[in-house]
């Protein structure tokens, strides 16, 4: 396995490095996205490591028992002491909690029926206290996702995005999701993206005929062209219009630096 995971994971990154389009150009190789896989097999592989067949350790139950519960505890110390910031623990890590579902598994284990009917209640509320936490952090993450892009200059595409949101205004358009389809070349897709990440980017530009059968349905009020001015002049780009929007007439939205915002009237 280990060779497997030399053998496949340094051709790869080395094919990889500075590829275009990807973040390894900008980052000169070092965005690690790309090579992720690879050091969790190493991780994966460094774990099977603790088992080996020579030295069967894992078969004798005292001892199983007494290296689980050390890792087990161990873990729980570095992911609580590992917390340096001032955001609040998950409920489910602080030590109380530790503490009480170590205590609701003992009464499902070992209690009577009524201890095990008031474990299950027990259970039940952390459950769903974990749900409230969940939902008030994923709250609290958009709304500073949104301060501090609203804090920031806008970035090109961030300025094509939000012309994108006034031609919606302008047309009272309610779209929760919009597709881009790229004829250019564009190094911040994130940036036509919400807080929510819900839009889809494409680049269109390779091959019309795959674009098309892509596009199911045709462009509508929530789809745009992004492109320049020098690649709109072109047939290519007349040709690709006319197959994401047979029907209905394209305009321009706005005009953003190198780029252009295309849309349906």
């Amino acid at each position: 396995m280990l060779v497997a995971v030399f053998g496949t994971g340094v051709p790869i990154v080395w094919l990889l490095m500075g590829a275009r389009w990807t973040s390894l150009e900008w980052t000169s190789g070092g965005a690690l996205r790309y090579a992720l896989p690879w050091f969790l097999l190493l991780s994966l592989l460094a774990w099977i490591g603790l088992f080996p067949a020579g030295l069967p350790w894992y078969r004798r139950p005292a001892v199983a028992a007494t290296l689980g519960r050390l890792v087990a505890a161990t873990s729980l110390v570095m992911l609580t002491q590992g917390q340096a910031r001032n955001e609040p623990f998950p409920p489910a890590v602080t030590w109380p909690a530790t503490l009480g579902a170590v205590g609701v598994w003992f009464l499902l284990r070992f209690g009577h029926r009524t201890a095990k009917r008031l474990a299950l209640v027990a259970a039940l509320g952390g459950l769903i206290t974990w749900a409230a936490w969940i939902t008030d952090r994923d709250e609290t993450a958009r709304n500073e996702a949104r301060a501090t892009r609203a804090a920031n200059a806008p970035t090109r595409t961030q300025q094509l995005y939000e012309a994108a949101l006034r031609a919606e205004r302008t047309q009272d358009s309610d779209c929760s999701r919009r597709r881009f389809f790229v004829l250019s070349r564009l190094d911040d897709p994130l940036g036509l993206q919400p807080v929510e990440y819900r839009n889809l980017v494409f680049y269109a530009a390779r091959e019309i005929q795959a674009t098309a059968r892509v596009v199911e349905p045709t462009m509508g009020p929530c789809d745009y062209v992004v492109s320049n001015h020098a690649i709109l002049e072109g047939d290519k780009a007349a040709q690709l219009i006319r197959v994401l929007s047979p029907y209905c007439r394209i305009r321009e939205h706005a005009d953003v630096g190198a780029f252009v915002l295309l849309g349906q009237r």
